[in-house]
């Protein structure tokens, strides 16, 4: 059992490529490691509470799934798309948590623009994901609920972030008031 040339040529492309961008994120994150500005600990520990948040969201999303799939509990979803909505749950959570408590984790330049984008992006993928779901009749040829559920459950998030994030702003403009 020799693995031929033929399969181990794409294999040390492969792995030349990983070695070549991990290279190039190492050098862009020293290079920008020395252009961060400091900033107050109340930021550090927000982000800090934040990621711990959306940890412990997708650790219990995917405790039940796990249970769901113990008991034998038919789940219309691909293992992919599954496992892909725990991440976005919790990347979701954290960011939310971040609004929530005035972390924008290094966004906060221009944060009404960023918020109005954050909206119009989430309201747009959430439609796009819906008409995808329409269009496929919400489920497949086999099944299982169509792919447009990650664009609908992305959408979602985005939008629900950005309207906290237009909430906050709002309120902390007039309490500066």
């Amino acid at each position: 059992m020799y693995m031929t040339f033929e399969i181990f040529v794409p294999w040390v492309v492969v792995l030349l490529i990983v070695v070549l961008l991990g290279l190039f994120f190492s050098i862009l994150i020293r290079k920008n490691h020395r252009m961060h500005s400091e900033y107050d600990e109340r930021q550090k520990l927000i982000r800090a509470k934040g990621k711990s948040v959306g940890f412990m969201v997708m650790l219990v999303y995917y405790a039940i799934l796990a249970l769901l799939i113990l008991f034998d509990v038919r789940i219309p979803m691909y293992t992919d798309t599954m496992l892909l909505v725990g991440i976005m749950l919790g990347a979701g959570s954290a960011a939310i948590y971040y609004s929530l408590y005035d972390a924008y984790a290094g966004m906060n330049d221009n944060a009404k623009r960023l918020s109005i984008i954050a909206v119009a992006v989430g309201a747009f993928d959430f439609f796009v994901g819906l008409q995808n779901m329409m269009s496929d009749h919400f489920v497949d040829s086999h099944g299982m609920l169509s792919r447009g559920i990650v664009n609908t459950l992305l959408g979602g998030i985005v939008f629900i972030l950005g309207m906290i994030m237009i909430v906050r702003n709002w309120k902390m403009k007039h309490e500066e008031s």
